[in-house]
């Protein structure tokens, strides 16, 4: 068949190009074969007549009749603009939305879908199968030795538990879940209904006092449940809260008095979305009322374990910047007046040392000083006294020598 096929379009595109100067434009359609696969669209070379299918062929007798199209006015889907909504299968999971292909009609649910008869047994639970031996070399003679493990590896799965198989501690678990609800202001018709409930195979239990508990209930001391309920909770006829509540009930908590504890509770909101609605007291958990779930959404946000504390000075220098800009203007001059001081002390201080070594002062030292400075700065004693050295002979001219040269000549 699919050389037929193959043929045939060699054949039209062999005969389209003896038409090719009458090129035709077409719409632009589509035509979906029996299989639901193959498409077809009209052939611009062929006065717009679709191409044929694979079901047109009959054992390879071809005719010129056989590529008449019978649906000639079958047009592409057009995508429609659908709202974002969804819609809530019956499971409590599954989602649908609006097709935009189908007019915006909503997809169906599993359910609606007619399907093989299967147990939710058979799509959940998996089967534990012990793995082939594995070939294990031997490192003294080479040869191979077929190891089987003892037990195969424990995996972890869900069961899927029927109502009326539901342990009374469960149920007690779960009616304490909703112990918040047993009051006349907040619910005076309350009912809650099981929609499905799973058992998990194993949980870790290492604590002393897990073990203690896990010896109690022998039975079913290593499972925990995720529990799926329906609340209808109402108040002088008004709906306070429905919908569907997800509860995840674990055996390691610490409590002896109760066998199961409840760790999360979920609504479903009416978008699909799930809400934390667990509250916390003494250690134990509950499932919150409206009116606190409501308060605890209108709470405003504050600090945790926030003290107020009184600003010091330098706090609010630190968060001012008008505050930080003067103080640090301030340091600033400090700190240049300091530095001009030290300049001017050691510049006199060399000035005095000059003065007590030379008789001529430098200018600048001369300008710096009067004579009240220089008199009181005379009598300070910088340097330790020195020997007294003999007074140097007169120099003698050139004449005083020739006149005591005559001098002696005439004695003599």
């Amino acid at each position: 068949m699919k050389f037929l096929f193959v043929a045939t379009l060699c054949l039209s595109a062999l005969f389209s190009g003896v038409n090719a100067e009458h090129k035709s434009k077409c719409k632009k359609l589509v035509h979906v074969c029996q299989d639901g696969v193959t498409k077809v669209y009209p052939n611009p070379w062929n006065e717009c007549e679709f191409d044929l299918c694979p079901e047109d062929f009959d054992d390879g007798d071809y005719s010129s009749d056989d590529d008449e199209a019978e649906d000639d006015d079958t047009e592409m889907p057009v995508k429609a603009t659908c709202k974002h909504i969804s819609y809530l299968c019956s499971d409590g999971v599954t989602k649908v939305s609006p097709n935009p292909f189908n007019n915006c009609e909503f997809d169906l649910c599993p359910d609606e879908i007619e399907a093989e008869d299967l147990s939710i047994e058979d799509i959940i639970d998996v089967e534990e199968t012990t793995p082939a031996p594995t070939p294990v070399p031997n490192s003294k003679d080479g040869k191979q030795v077929t190891a089987t493990p003892t037990s195969a590896p424990k995996q972890v799965t869900w069961h899927v538990v029927s109502a009326e198989s539901v342990l009374t501690p469960l149920r007690e678990a779960v009616n304490s879940a909703f112990a918040l609800y047993n009051s006349t202001q907040i619910c005076d018709q309350l009912s809650i209904e099981y929609d499905s409930i799973e058992r998990k195979n194993s949980t870790d239990m290492t604590d002393s006092d897990h073990k203690k508990h896990a010896k109690k209930h022998k039975q079913d001391a290593l499972h925990s449940f995720h529990v799926v309920v329906s609340v209808d909770c109402s108040l002088k006829g008004e709906d306070q809260v429905s919908g569907k509540f997800i509860l995840n009930m674990e055996r390691h908590g610490k409590n002896e008095a109760q066998a199961y504890q409840l760790v999360e509770c979920g609504h479903l909101g009416s978008w699909g979305d799930i809400v934390n609605w667990l509250a916390v007291r003494n250690n134990v958990g509950y499932c919150q009322t409206p009116t606190q779930k409501n308060k605890f959404d209108s709470q405003p946000l504050q600090y945790v374990n926030y003290h107020a504390k009184q600003l010091t000075m330098i706090d609010t220098i630190v968060r001012n910047k008008n505050y930080l800009a003067i103080v640090a203007t301030i340091v600033g001059a400090i700190a240049v007046a300091i530095i001009v001081c030290v300049v001017i002390c050691l510049r006199r201080r060399y000035c005095n040392y000059r003065k007590l070594n030379n008789k001529t002062l430098p200018p600048a030292c001369a300008m710096d000083h009067d004579d009240k400075d220089i008199e009181i700065d005379v009598n300070v004693v910088l340097d330790l006294p020195k020997k007294k050295q003999p007074e140097s002979e007169p120099e003698i001219t050139a004449k005083q020598h020739q006149s005591n040269c005559l001098m002696r000549n005439v004695l003599s």
